[in-house]
């Protein structure tokens, strides 16, 4: 009986080890679905996150483009200011010289005075 008995041992030995390693196979089992799904949760977070960087460079591109048309017509408004600011100069002498010639006239003229101011001012 000691080959049974040393037999029956070592079956219940193999037995506890085999419990041992199915528990542990359990816990790796239960902690591998939770760490597969932090990594989804990760994921689903990162997917999210460059969902936003790309909204964002979206955003960034279309205000740069709005900022340089601004600037773009903000140039053209100082070109504007400029070019008016420079042609009245000559404007403003033949104005008055244009005004003397229908004050010379008489008042009949008047309705052409006021007129041709309004021309002038345009």
């Amino acid at each position: 009986m000691s080959k049974k008995g040393k037999l029956d041992r070592e079956i219940k030995e193999l037995r506890k080890d085999i419990e041992g390693l199915e528990s542990t196979l359990a816990k790796v089992e239960v902690e591998k679905h939770g760490i597969e799904q932090q990594v989804k949760d990760k994921c689903d977070e990162l997917s999210c996150t460059e969902e936003l960087m790309e909204k964002l460079i979206r955003e960034k591109k279309a205000l740069q483009e709005q900022h340089q048309q601004v600037l773009d017509d903000l140039q053209a408004e100082e070109d504007k200011v400029n070019s008016l600011t420079k042609s009245r100069v000559p404007t403003k002498k033949f104005k008055n010289f244009s005004l003397k010639k229908f004050e010379k006239r008489g008042k009949s003229k008047i309705r052409s005075k006021s007129w041709f101011e309004k021309i002038l001012k345009r």
